[in-house]
């Protein structure tokens, strides 16, 4: 799977909405708990949430951890 695609799976299973703030706009996803990639984790959908630009700022400048998350994995 490239890139973009799991980009979009990861959106469309989201329902295009931030998971913390619900935000419909700045969409990345973005691979959770911090550490999957380092951890030999794969590279898939299951490993990704749905964040705003403005959730991912705050969690990169403020040490945010994804415990206060309001989804449940």
């Amino acid at each position: 799977m490239t890139p973009e695609e799991m980009r979009q799976v990861v959106l469309s299973r989201d329902k295009h909405t931030c998971q913390t703030c619900g935000e419909m706009k700045g969409l990345q996803a973005h691979h959770r708990p911090i550490g999957y990639r380092f951890k030999g984790m794969p590279e898939e959908p299951d490993h990704c949430i749905t964040l705003c630009k403005i959730v991912i700022y705050s969690n990169n400048m403020n040490a945010f951890t994804f415990e206060r998350i309001k989804v449940t994995w």
